[in-house]
């Protein structure tokens, strides 16, 4: 029953920062650009904190998940293929988290 759980939540984070991610790029940065550009600013000002928020929880779940989802003696091994994909890919969550922290301290903080 636990490994479901983990699954379940793993499954739901990944939904929630990859559509939310999609949904501000796709839908609300474009609507955005249709309407006044301090109204837009005010608006995306609300809305990018509050995305934030959701976005950084969810990673944290990716990743404790994700750890407890990785077979004991696979987290860096680079011995199989399954193992060097599995290395890659921690490699890519790594880096996004890295990108996600340079975007909150520099960009974001000049605002």
């Amino acid at each position: 029953m636990g490994e479901e759980i983990i699954n379940i939540i793993h499954l739901l984070a990944t939904a929630t920062w990859l559509g939310g991610a999609i949904f501000m790029k796709a839908v609300l940065e474009p609507s955005a650009k249709k309407i006044d550009p301090r109204e837009a600013g005010k608006f995306l000002g609300i809305v990018a904190p509050r995305f934030s928020a959701v976005a950084w929880v969810s990673i944290i779940l990716l990743v404790v998940t994700g750890i407890l989802k990785t077979p004991s003696g696979m987290l860096l091994d680079t011995s199989s293929t399954a193992g060097i994909i599995l290395t890659v890919k921690h490699t890519c969550v790594f880096a996004v988290i890295v990108i996600g922290l340079v975007i909150v301290l520099i960009p974001v903080r000049a605002m």
